[in-house]
């Protein structure tokens, strides 16, 4: 297996490293912590890096310069999600997908933040209690997101 970090880090070093604007690791068996640096990479608007093998936390200081970010796939990955509750995200996403990571037992609030939000994804992550009421006033141009939610979120409300 390969380490995601030795992958970007040759990324980064490219001529235009820093002008990425897409990158996908989907289906790969990466393993390793996902370098910090993944977050400076400011020109990214699609990164998926699903269904790999790292290890570790997955912090807000990875997506801390992604502000062109529409599409974020981390799904099927064994790494913890840790977001604070106040974080505000750099970027306004129309597409999320965090099913099977481990996220925590509540529904991450920083989700409400995105405005242009059509598809969010959040299977087996472990979300337990109520889905928040303010998850019904995610629309954009009067249209609802499609949302796959945790069903022992919906067991509970």
């Amino acid at each position: 297996m390969e380490s995601l970090q030795v992958w970007l880090m040759v990324c980064r070093n490219c001529t235009g490293g820093a002008a990425l604007s897409y990158l996908s690791t989907e289906g790969n068996k990466f393993n390793g912590i996902i370098p910090s640096n993944l977050g400076q990479l400011s020109g990214m608007y699609r990164l998926d890096l699903s269904s790999n093998s790292p290890e570790g936390d997955i912090t807000e200081a990875r997506f801390s310069q992604l502000t062109d970010l529409e599409h974020l796939d981390i799904s099927y990955n064994s790494f913890n999600v840790i977001i604070p509750d106040n974080w505000l995200p750099p970027f306004d996403a129309s597409f999320i997908d965090m099913s099977f990571c481990h996220t925590g037992t509540k529904f991450p609030t920083w989700i409400r933040t995105q405005t242009y939000l059509r598809s969010l994804q959040a299977c087996g992550v472990g979300l337990a209690g109520k889905v928040p009421a303010w998850s019904s006033d995610m629309s954009t141009d009067g249209q609802s997101p499609s949302a796959q939610i945790s069903e022992q979120a919906h067991e509970n409300t």
